[in-house]
């Protein structure tokens, strides 16, 4: 047996390649739902440590000059030569493992699979030379971030984090500083499209290109068309260009952006135009007077918000402390326009559908209890659901619900008081 075979065995990584082998064996098709879809979590997670793992040693090895003792540069080139991997993908690795030295909460967290790659990667493109001391500071707040929210809310809550740590709006200049679109035709005549937009502008674009994709998606699927969505949204692209050049009637189009702001942010923000101050922003994801977002969450940086003052159509609408409007009920069959952004807002743009991640363009105002059984057209009955859902659950049991999901519960909104 050769050295480096007799250093496997006994190495308790052994006897993880033998019973990942024992798995690999098992016949999917001999397992129930059930047991595939525990199968299917119980993988992720065991991926999470994994990479962990991965991460820690690659970073340990390359400063113990493995590589170099083998005659190879980096531990990117020794992998690569042994596993035939992308030696950039292990460049990642060993630089997030180095990373994780200054951050040890968040690697303990790591290595246990609480966080995942994809999580560590968001908090570490919020590390800059402005915030490394408070994300250093903060590490608590993100791993409570992974354990309470989904996916999409917890890359809203990093953002929020970054922005009330940029006091002076440096980033959001940056972005806007940066915003480039590119036009090139190729010899045959096909036009090659390449933008970079800040959350404002690019909210614009993307919103109205996803609500004619979703128009395009329901025409397809009657004539049982089926193309990729990247086919769809270049067509989509097409149509809302030719929409704004045939739009010549003069009329108030209808907004593409809606920014939801709270009193005390816009407050400190226009005081801050006088009187510039060093003191973090009044942003916070998790209280409802420290919002400012797009109404599908999207966290936008005060500054780029000062945009949109000038110009924009105010409307006032009371939230009470979790973030649940004050019953606005009506009798009518189909939610009205402003009820249907009311309960966006509350729900910051997601479906209801626990792990759904459609996008706004998709969402339906939907009647929880159906108007069919008595349910009535009122705040305490809408929930947000998209498209593909809404049809799922005319059929199917109802669905699971989301941890973070606007549910309304008459229980928890504080009396009001005749003034």
């Amino acid at each position: 047996m050769a050295l480096g075979e007799s250093l496997l065995t006994e190495d308790p990584l052994f006897g993880l390649d033998v019973a990942l082998d024992e798995v690999g064996a098992t016949p999917l098709g001999s397992l129930g739902p059930a047991a595939l879809g525990l199968r299917a979590v119980a993988l992720q997670r065991a991926r999470n440590r994994l990479d962990a793992i991965t991460a820690e040693t690659l970073a340990e090895a390359e400063n113990a000059r493995t590589s170099v003792v083998a005659g190879q540069r980096n531990m990117s080139q020794y992998v690569a030569a042994r596993t035939h991997c992308e030696p950039s993908a292990i460049r990642r690795d060993t630089r997030l493992g180095r990373w994780l030295w200054s951050f040890p909460e968040l690697a303990e967290a790591f290595h246990s699979g609480v966080l995942s790659r994809r999580h560590l990667e968001d908090i570490q493109s919020v590390d800059n030379v402005r915030t490394h001391f408070m994300l250093k500071r903060d590490q608590h707040l993100f791993i409570g971030f992974v354990e309470e929210l989904e996916w999409k809310s917890f890359k809203h809550a990093v953002k929020y984090w970054l922005d009330a740590n940029d006091p002076d709006g440096k980033e959001p200049k940056e972005k806007v500083a940066n915003n480039t679109c590119t036009l090139r035709t190729l010899v045959d005549g096909t036009v090659e499209l390449k933008a970079t937009l800040d959350p404002i502008s690019g909210a614009v674009v993307k919103n109205a290109i996803e609500a004619e994709d979703q128009r395009l998606f329901r025409r397809d699927e009657d004539n049982d068309v089926v193309r990729r969505v990247s086919h769809r949204r270049a067509e989509a692209l097409t149509i809302v260009a030719a929409l704004a050049m045939g739009n010549t009637a003069g009329g108030t189009p209808q907004p593409l952006v809606h920014l939801v702001m709270s009193e005390k942010v816009a407050e400190d923000t226009l005081a801050r135009l006088n009187e510039p101050s060093p003191e973090p922003l009044p942003l916070d994801y998790d209280d409802v007077d420290g919002r400012c977002e797009l109404i599908d969450g999207t966290p936008v940086h005060p500054r780029l918000a000062l945009v949109l003052l000038a110009t924009a159509k105010l409307r006032r609408q009371v939230l009470a402390g979790k973030s649940r409007t004050l019953d606005l009920g009506t009798t009518t069959k189909l939610f009205p326009k402003w009820m249907k952004e009311a309960v966006l807002v509350e729900a910051r743009g997601q479906c209801a559908a626990a792990g759904c991640d459609a996008p706004f363009a998709w969402m339906h105002a939907d009647h929880r209890e159906p108007r069919s059984k008595g349910g009535p057209t009122s705040m305490e009955n809408i929930d947000p659901l998209c498209d593909p859902d809404n049809k799922f659950k005319r059929d199917r049991a109802p669905l699971p619900e989301k941890k973070s999901s606007r549910r309304w519960n008459p229980e928890i909104v504080p009396d009001v008081q005749d003034s």
